[in-house]
């Protein structure tokens, strides 16, 4: 048979679709949100680094990305007319399991500028009791109305969904002190969690707080942020005689 005009025109847009699909990570947190990220690209992701920083894709919900490729819709493809912008073709996701009933998610374009498409859609909420970790697996449809699977575009993606979450961070470390007579300051380095449930620490934020207030939902006294490294931070102004409270926070993939 054959294939319907829209599966055509993405096979003409996406020459190495294997090279042209990615996901920043394959394992997740039940509910998590997966982004699968499609490069308009000729080369692809190659040399691009796939999450870049400050992306909003994750704040994206799976039912705004749906109602925006629904109310985009490409028109079809006229004899010598234009081909359908890529930017607003509608995909379908399926995660599927071994013998379990296959759900279908759809996916919309949550997010797109002049190198990619992002679409996103949500991760199992539970994972069975198993000793084989990747038992879902992701594969990726053209549909014509972003709900209806029409046919496959690149090879299935195995993913695991992980029930162990991230464990805290280290406990902060005083590695200097100093000061004056009336004020001292302390330099702290601290450690990423021993155990991250797989997920590897993005961000972290040191805050130091007034030990009597910080309960009763007063600002911190001094906050301290970051990406990707664990620099020490020095901590000036301290009072000989008050006590502290000092937080980290780390978030992950």
């Amino acid at each position: 048979a054959k294939a319907p005009q829209s599966l055509q025109d993405v096979a003409t847009l996406f020459p190495n679709v294997n090279e042209r699909l990615c996901v920043a990570k394959t394992s997740f947190h039940p509910n998590e949100l997966i982004v699968v990220r499609v490069s308009l690209s000729a080369y692809g992701f190659l040399g691009q680094r796939l999450m870049p920083k400050g992306t909003k894709d994750a704040e994206r919900t799976v039912e705004e990305s749906y109602i925006s490729a629904a109310s985009s819709r490409p028109k079809s493809k006229k004899a010598g007319g234009a081909k359908p912008d890529l930017r607003l073709q509608p995909f379908v996701a399926v995660i599927s399991q071994k013998g379990a009933v296959t759900m279908r998610t759809p996916l919309g374009v949550a997010h797109r500028d002049s190198q990619a498409v992002s679409l996103a859609l949500r991760a199992p909420a539970s994972s069975p009791r198993s000793s084989d970790a990747w038992h879902w697996a992701l594969q990726l449809f053209a549909s014509d109305d972003g709900c209806k699977p029409l046919a496959e575009v690149g090879p299935p993606l195995p993913i695991r969904v992980k029930l162990k979450i991230p464990g805290p961070p280290g406990q902060p470390r005083v590695v200097e002190s100093g000061g004056s007579p009336t004020s001292c300051f302390l330099t702290v380095v601290w450690a990423p969690p021993t155990d991250e449930g797989g997920s590897a620490p993005v961000a972290h934020e040191l805050s130091l707080w007034l030990a009597k207030t910080w309960r009763q939902g007063a600002a911190p006294l001094q906050v301290f942020c970051g990406e990707d490294v664990w620099p020490p931070y020095q901590l000036d102004g301290l009072d000989f005689s008050t006590e502290y409270v000092m937080t980290v926070r780390c978030q992950t993939e």
